[in-house]
């Protein structure tokens, strides 16, 4: 019986082991400030505030500025290798935008070739916007997830400036489970088991 006992208390031991390590962990957080090693831009990007916005997370912000002459953009890579149920959330809101411009958020595996997350019209609204991407195999594992974000200017006339608002950008995802780990904790559920049936 002592056995037994010993046998299930560190069956269910595992288990909680496995548990807590498949818990969200955080594979980057900015609040996107472009001077940050890692982030790419296009255009016009910096950190600080536009009009006297302020952001529900607290000042800077990243601001987005576009023109007739070219939208701006700011992007970067993320890791996610050995991490799956990958999620993307970030605040974001417009300032000065027609209802013709677009804020754009988007992900792509080389860079180069975007699909669009969402395309935003003109809103006060900052969220936060959250993005599960489980069912997005690109996201899962992979070592250059790439996310952008763009504000898409549409304005014909010259002068007209457009502001995307960008804060709190953070990726989280769950641990890719080892397959020892899952050994252990198949054992850990038939010791429970055996131990119900002895009952």
């Amino acid at each position: 019986m002592k056995r037994t006992t010993l046998f299930v208390g560190f069956s269910l031991f595992i288990s909680f082991c496995f548990v807590v390590s498949a818990q969200a962990a955080v594979l980057f957080f900015d609040n996107a400030n472009p001077a940050q090693p890692g982030w790419t831009t296009s255009g016009l990007v910096y950190a600080g505030t536009i009009g006297g916005v302020v952001s529900p997370t607290g000042n800077p912000y990243g601001v987005i500025v576009s023109s007739p002459l070219g939208d701006s953009y700011i992007q970067r890579v993320v890791s996610t290798l050995n991490y799956q149920n990958i999620s993307l959330q970030y605040y974001r809101r417009t300032y000065a935008a027609e209802s013709v411009d677009r804020f754009i958020a988007s992900w792509s595996l080389d860079g180069s070739n975007w699909t669009n997350l969402e395309s935003v019209s003109p809103t006060t609204n900052w969220g936060p916007v959250t993005f599960n991407l489980s069912g997005l195999n690109p996201a899962v594992n992979n070592s250059s997830f790439y996310v952008r974000f763009k504000m898409d200017n549409k304005n014909l006339v010259l002068g007209l400036l457009d502001y995307g608002l960008l804060d709190n950008v953070q990726v989280s995802g769950d641990v890719i489970p080892e397959p020892t780990t899952m050994s252990l904790l198949g054992l850990g559920l038939l010791g429970v088991l055996g131990l119900k049936r002895r009952k």
